[in-house]
C-alpha cells in the first residue's frame, strides 16, 4: 500500500474514510495494523471530524468489497500547506 492511498469503509454506518500512512508488522498473535487518519461525518450535526486510527492490514488489503480504494492524496503537501496557511505565509 501507498502513503495517503484513501480507503472508504463500508462497514460503518455513515459516511467514513481512511488515509493509510503506514503499517505495523504483525507480532506473536496480533495481526499486522494499519495506521492512519479516519475522516467521519456525523449524521445528526453534519459535522466532518478527523482522528487517528488503525486498522487491520489484511482487511485493508484484501476486502476491496467494503474497503474499496476512492483516492490518493499526499498528506505531507496537505499538512505543510495547512501550517503554512495558518502562520500566514501561503506558498512559499
Amino acid at each position: 500500500m501507498k502513503k495517503g492511498t484513501i480507503f472508504r469503509n463500508l462497514w460503518a454506518g455513515h459516511e467514513t474514510y481512511f488515509v493509510y500512512q503506514g503499517s505495523i508488522p504483525a507480532r506473536g498473535m496480533r495481526s499486522a495494523t494499519s495506521y492512519g487518519y479516519k475522516l467521519m461525518l456525523y449524521p445528526y450535526s453534519g459535522k466532518w471530524k478527523v482522528s487517528k486510527a488503525s486498522y487491520y492490514t489484511h482487511d485493508l488489503e484484501n476486502d476491496r468489497e467494503h474497503f474499496p480504494i476512492v483516492g490518493q492524496v499526499d498528506m505531507d503537501k496537505v499538512i505543510t500547506d495547512a501550517i503554512l496557511s495558518a502562520i500566514g505565509r501561503g506558498d512559499d
